[in-house]
């Protein structure tokens, strides 16, 4: 059997961590599969005249074909509409896009191929196209916004990921929670298994010294700096926090999607006190892992996110908003801490107990990193693939 995995997130140049949950998840099918994989991540095409701007000139220069962990990724291109008004169309584009890569890697390959597509819309909807037209099965993976937000921006939208779930042979959700939403977008599927993601396990290598007194306690938030993450709420928190301990520091890396984070620093003279790194690529992320007291995730809206796994993993203890799937691994005090989404002062008190408890933080961090060990690994993840694989064959 051969796998092509059809994702528009995946590492590129212009985004060095975007989709990295689905490389990690095809470097660990890639030891498991008896067969070729193949990554089709489609990017938009991007005329010459367009590159003043860094994102499409970035999108130009992609290699249209490279080999990296000794699987084969192809960039085929497709035409994009500017704007988001033309949503709607991007599942029709890139179909027109990939298929002939597709049909191509199909028959050099004897035909026994599955495609794995990442998100309901747009992706997945553009693999149930070559379904029909190709003849060949169909898994989608939801991961978080293509269904709990994608689906009801209109009737339309709501449409096509009714297509999409009626059609493909499995979807696969991430956590129970997004199971239960795929469900009321299509009552009668019975189509759905849970997977969860998970961590690669040589990440375990990486370990934390959480119950650590030595000053300063760092706090560490990985991830847009945005409002859906939270980032207006952790620096309101962190703000009273400053004001009460003065041997405390925020750590925020992920690129800076706010135009007020510079102002609000130096109106309340926090420069010295919050560091911003911007994006950092995936394979440096370890060492803030590694240096933090304490791993904060506020965001009002998530799938299942890689993030927290990283943290528990490393041995961090956890305060992360109760979105998602979350509550699916996170049991409040006993392996992490729960908050409520958009509570700041929630959040200042959480941020406040494990500070102020090195027990605490050890007792936590050590039970998350025995979680994600025993139940959240790639491999473990893999294995569950291949078994779904192995059933629609």
């Amino acid at each position: 059997m051969n796998l092509i995995v059809l994702s528009g997130m995946y590492p590129s140049q212009g985004n060095v961590n975007g989709g990295i949950f689905v490389e990690k998840q095809v470097i660990a099918l890639k030891k498991i599969i008896d067969g070729e994989i193949f990554v089709v991540a489609p990017i938009p095409w991007s005329p010459r005249l367009l590159w003043y701007k860094k994102k499409w000139q970035l999108y130009g220069k992609e290699k249209k074909f490279l080999i990296k962990n000794n699987i084969k990724v192809f960039h085929p291109r497709y035409f994009r509409f500017p704007g988001r008004h033309f949503g709607i169309f991007d599942p029709f584009v890139i179909y027109y896009g990939v298929r002939s890569l597709v049909r191509k890697l199909i028959s050099i390959n004897n035909g026994d191929t599955i495609i794995h597509a990442h998100t309901i819309l747009p992706v997945g909807l553009a693999a149930i196209l070559l379904k029909k037209e190709l003849k060949i099965p169909v898994i989608c993976t939801a991961h978080g916004g293509d269904t709990y937000m994608a689906p009801f921006r209109s009737s339309l939208y709501h449409h096509q990921a009714k297509t999409v779930i009626n059609n493909a042979d499995t979807v696969v959700a991430v956590s129970e929670r997004l199971k239960k939403i795929i469900l009321e977008i299509l009552p009668q599927s019975k189509n759905v298994q849970v997977v969860t993601n998970g961590i690669d396990h040589a990440w375990l290598e990486h370990k934390a010294s959480a119950g650590s007194s030595q000053k300063p306690l760092k706090i560490l938030s990985v991830g847009r700096l945005s409002i859906e993450k939270g980032i207006e709420e952790l620096l309101r928190a962190f703000l009273l926090l400053s004001t009460e301990n003065a041997d405390s520091e925020l750590v925020l890396v992920g690129k800076n999607m706010t135009s007020w984070l510079e102002t609000f620093l130096n109106q309340h003279e926090l420069q010295h006190r919050v560091k911003v790194t911007g994006e950092i690529n995936h394979s440096e992320l370890s060492a803030f892992y590694e240096n933090a007291s304490v791993f904060v995730l506020p965001s009002h809206m998530e799938g299942m996110p890689t993030v927290m796994f990283e943290a528990m993993g490393v041995g961090l203890p956890v305060i992360i908003s109760d979105v998602g799937g979350v509550s699916e691994v996170i049991q409040n005090n006993v392996n992490g801490l729960l908050i409520k989404a958009g509570d700041w002062k929630d959040l200042y008190c959480k941020l406040k107990l494990l500070l102020d408890d090195d027990k605490l933080r050890a007792r936590l961090g050590a039970e998350a990193r025995k979680t994600v060990e025993m139940h959240y690994t790639w491999d473990i993840n893999a294995g569950k693939m291949q078994k779904i694989y192995s059933m629609i064959r």
